[in-house]
């Protein structure tokens, strides 16, 4: 364990901030009051951010006591590589995150200690969705893409073999968190992918890509069946609105009726992006 630490941050399970400590003005150039309320997620390197926020559900769960290493990324002092220790905080969804620049030797990068698939579940998605919408300090999508044969090839017989479907759903996953904003993507249901993108990387460019490399894996354009749904993303939607949101547009794109929504925030958030 470090004997000092250059940062602390008491933090919430979605990492908003709740205090801050340490060499602040060193690495962001602002006081600790003004990194209140923000998400420590949003500093996190890209390719890690998706296994710092299942650290944080494990965390809930009690069963994290790791150091790792991981990406962090500062308005003053760049992408650093720097120790993170978690301890309890000042309640039972509350902690402090510790971090380290001296003391990395020896320590493994949270990828190897981090558990689950390359592609975020729907809740873990939605966390780092709201927390990007809210700390991006510029416009973002949210896109949804559908593949009608990685959804409808078993029940009608549209004709991929199994092997050649994980082949497919892998290669997608690939090509999306190479083009998605934080680098998350989400796969929360066979054939329908998610993720958050800037506006100047539209969708259809996104979905050009996909087509693209299913060619490159034997499935032509007309028997991938791709489709997709973007919205502008409201800064103020919350991880509940956003799975809510996700959750609309899968079930717009496959015609099913939507669920009602979980409240009337959510309403305002459809109201926003023009979903009735």
């Amino acid at each position: 364990m470090a004997d000092t630490w250059d940062m602390s941050f008491l933090v919430d399970q979605a990492t908003q901030i709740q205090e801050a400590r340490g060499n602040l003005a060193k690495h962001f150039g602002m006081l600790q009051q003004v990194l209140i309320g923000k998400h420590l997620v949003n500093f996190v390197g890209d390719d890690d951010r998706l296994h710092v926020m299942r650290m944080m559900g494990r965390l809930s769960a009690r069963s994290w006591n790791e150091m790792v290493l991981i990406g962090f990324k500062t308005p003053m002092s760049g992408e650093l590589k720097v120790a993170l220790q978690a301890r309890p905080g000042s309640g039972p969804m509350a902690w402090w995150l510790m971090l380290s620049e001296n003391a990395t030797e020896g320590v493994r990068p949270i990828a190897e200690v981090s558990e689950g698939e390359a592609l975020a579940t729907e809740e873990e998605f939605a966390t780092v969705a709201a927390a990007a919408a809210a700390g991006a300090g510029r416009p973002l999508d949210l896109s949804v893409f559908r593949t009608e044969v990685l959804t409808g090839a078993l029940a009608t017989g549209m004709g991929l073999t199994a092997l050649k479907s994980t082949e497919l759903d892998q290669k997608i996953g690939e090509t999306l968190i190479d083009n998605a904003s934080g680098g998350v993507v989400s796969r929360p249901e066979p054939g329908h992918y998610a993720l958050m993108h800037d506006k100047d990387v539209p969708a259809e460019a996104i979905a050009g890509k996909i087509t693209e490399t299913a060619a490159e894996v034997g499935v032509p354009a007309e028997k991938l069946g791709l489709s997709h749904k973007t919205v502008a993303v409201p800064a103020d939607a919350d991880a509940a609105a956003m799975r809510d949101l996700m959750r609309n547009m899968r079930n717009n794109l496959s015609g099913r009726e939507e669920p009602k929504s979980s409240g009337g925030f959510m309403s305002k958030v459809k109201s926003l992006v023009g979903i009735h």
